[in-house]
């Protein structure tokens, strides 16, 4: 007799063949991409992706959207030189398949070891995803076919690609024992020579801001599961992107950033400054003065002002109109609070993805001005590969881009989980002050490191 599970695993698989003699009559794409899609039962993402033992894997949800996406398996994965013009001719057959992926921070730099999977970016139509929200849960399912095969080779394929699929989700585990959080060698003495030298060469006019980036390693007893990691971001209820890119058993790309570099729906465009920080205070009194504080503070202004007007000049000649917000507001995370501003415009015919990426990566949010001799800097300074770290990532099709900065994350390799953050350095920073900084973005993953 067939379990309550075996009966909904029989039943998913028996939806899909279904769908799939349904399309058996229709000719396939010159490609041979066959999408199938059936209505399943709710389930925990976070540990359906856990249990599937097929690489690569990917949980991504849109900053305020209540769509989040599990994917698994690779269907097709476009990378290379030409990665933006392959992802327009891909989008341009195939317009509403979603592809997830990302890009190096500093391709000129060699890729660290511990970044090897991820190489030098990609973007990669999943096998099977799972889109669910509030509403609905679909699984969708990508299958690539010769376009001579029979029917019956198709639904060889089917089998052939759910043979491993789980589809019974277990009981999430917990986080195994931290061992260790260090800094790195040397710190923080490097970090105070470097803040001098940037500052330095901020006052003799060769540099206008320099993002100096830290790397904290946190060692567990074992290798922990990333999307564990994504649970409990998410229950924060922090205004962020969630993200995890998994490609091999050994490492994963996790992390929660509330910075947008661009959305794209049709030929509208937005992005947003966001930099200048605060703390948030333990009390609504202490709260609101720090806010206070951030807007009146004349260094947070002048940082933000920097990313302000580089997003808005990059904008300005590849949109009809910018719109932009008159002030900043606060964005308000859980630990921290940042200076935001918002702007939009609808483009200009023949800016493309890869233009939008182009002029606005990386930002003075996360690199710094100008661009060329902030990036030289941070090779001088950075002892550390920041691989996708601080760079574009996302989800992307013929309709629709959304990206965000990839910040507040960390690269997690065997049992050592590598965290990221940085602070921009101005002309009136200090180096106590920025390490202070820094310490409390880390605080924002120690602190989902420790909820188990």
């Amino acid at each position: 007799m067939l379990t309550p599970t075996a009966m909904m695993c029989d039943a998913v698989k028996g939806a899909l063949a279904a769908e799939l003699t349904l399309l058996a009559s229709h000719p396939v794409d010159a490609d041979g991409l066959l999408c199938l899609s059936i209505p399943i039962e709710p389930l925990d993402l976070t540990v359906w992706l856990a249990a599937q033992p097929r690489f690569p894997k990917v949980y991504w949800q849109g900053r305020g959207s209540t769509t989040a996406y599990a994917g698994v398996g690779a269907a097709v994965v476009l990378e290379g030189p030409d990665l933006w013009d392959r992802l327009d001719a891909f989008g341009q057959t195939h317009p509403t398949a979603g592809l997830f992926g990302g890009l190096r921070f500093d391709p000129q730099r060699a890729v660290g070891p511990e970044w090897a999977a991820f190489g030098q970016g990609a973007f990669f139509l999943p096998t099977f995803v799972v889109e669910q929200d509030d509403r609905c849960t679909r699984l969708h399912c990508n299958l690539v076919i010769p376009p001579d095969a029979s029917e019956a080779q198709w639904h060889a394929r089917l089998d052939e690609a759910l043979v491993d699929l789980v589809l019974d989700v277990p009981a999430p585990g917990l986080t195994p024992e931290v061992e260790g959080v260090a800094a790195e060698e040397g710190e923080p003495t490097r970090w105070v020579e470097s803040v001098a030298a940037i500052t330095g060469r901020i006052a003799a006019g060769e540099l206008q801001k320099v993002v100096l980036a830290r790397r904290k390693d946190v060692t567990f007893a074992a290798p922990p599961d990333p999307f564990r990691f994504i649970r409990h971001f998410k229950a924060m209820k922090s205004p962020a992107y969630y993200f995890c890119f998994q490609f091999d058993s050994g490492s994963a790309f996790v992390g929660s950033s509330p910075e947008r570099l661009f959305e794209r729906s049709g030929r509208q465009v937005r992005s947003e400054a966001l930099a200048g920080t605060r703390t948030r205070g333990a009390m609504p009194t202490d709260d609101e003065a720090l806010k206070a504080s951030l807007l009146a503070s004349p260094k947070d202004r002048h940082e933000h002002r920097l990313v302000h007007d580089h997003i808005r000049a990059a904008l300005a000649p590849r949109c009809r109109e910018v719109v932009v917000e008159e002030l900043p507001t606060v964005l308000q995370l859980i630990l921290v609070q940042h200076l935001l501003t918002e702007m939009a415009g609808t483009l200009v015919d023949g800016c493309a993805d890869r233009d939008l990426v182009a002029a606005l990566h990386p930002t003075p949010a996360v690199g710094g001005l100008p661009v060329d001799r902030a990036l030289a800097a941070i090779r001088d300074h950075e002892r550390f590969d920041r691989g996708w770290y601080a760079a574009p990532l996302g989800r992307v099709s013929h309709d629709h881009v959304d990206l965000t900065v990839a910040i507040r994350s960390g690269l997690l390799h065997g049992r050592r989980l590598s965290l990221y953050c940085g602070a921009g350095i101005v002309q009136d920073s200090e180096a106590e002050s920025e390490w202070a900084e820094t310490e409390i973005k880390f605080a924002n993953f120690m602190h989902v490191i420790h909820a188990g």
